[in-house]
């Protein structure tokens, strides 16, 4: 017999408020998450002036969201305020503004669309797995160092694309070392995600088991 849906749902709802309830109130409210989430909304002046051809105001606000994307990490640790919203927040902020430019650049046939798509897929995957261990294993998905010099080759290729002349190089081997190292990057993710997943799932076995005995 299937479960009733309504209860399903209720269940789901008080797992996710006792979640958000257990973290303290000062720990989901700080300067670095509020740092994200602008750099986030710097998507909309970056396309905006992309657009209407003014490379260098949108070189002004690229500038901002990369000086963020240090300042934010950096404060972070230096008021010992890293919280579990902010392993989130931040990788997601740099994701919505690289992928939003990116989607312009495909738009305006400035960067093939195969390289926009396996950047979509890429993100997709590591999100789906980070989402099931949030709440399958209670973990919170951090980034590692592949992941972190992927986002620095990535930028650098999308700079490239949108600053050719400045550059002076053809993209395609840039953009061929950017898709090496964001693959590799996938790879370690679903490695170290599914060896997470695996292992906790094995530990609440071997804690039922005991508490059956």
């Amino acid at each position: 017999m299937s479960k009733n849906p309504i209860k399903q749902a209720v269940a789901i709802k008080r797992r996710v408020t006792e979640k958000y309830d257990a973290i303290p109130a000062r720990r989901v409210v700080t300067v670095s998450n509020i740092i994200s989430l602008v750099r986030a909304f710097l998507t909309v002046p970056i396309i905006y002036f992309l657009r209407h051809d003014n490379g260098i105001a949108a070189l002004v606000f690229i500038l901002i969201a990369v000086v963020s994307d240090i300042l934010d990490g950096w404060l972070a640790r230096v008021s010992n305020e890293i919280t579990e919203l902010g392993k989130m927040l931040d990788p997601f902020a740099d994701s919505i503004v690289i992928m939003n430019v990116m989607l312009f650049l495909v738009i305006k046939n400035r960067m093939p669309t195969f390289f926009l798509a396996f950047m979509i897929i890429r993100y997709f995957l590591i999100s789906l797995l980070g989402v099931y261990m949030l709440n399958n294993c209670g973990i919170s998905p951090q980034s590692n160092k592949l992941g972190k010099v992927s986002v620095v080759f990535t930028s650098v290729t999308v700079l490239a694309f949108i600053y050719p002349n400045f550059f002076g190089l053809s993209v395609k081997p840039l953009m061929g070392v950017t898709l090496i190292f964001t693959s590799l990057s996938l790879i370690q993710y679903i490695y170290e995600f599914l060896h997470q997943i695996i292992s906790t799932a094995r530990a609440k076995k071997k804690v039922n088991l005991e508490q059956n005995d």
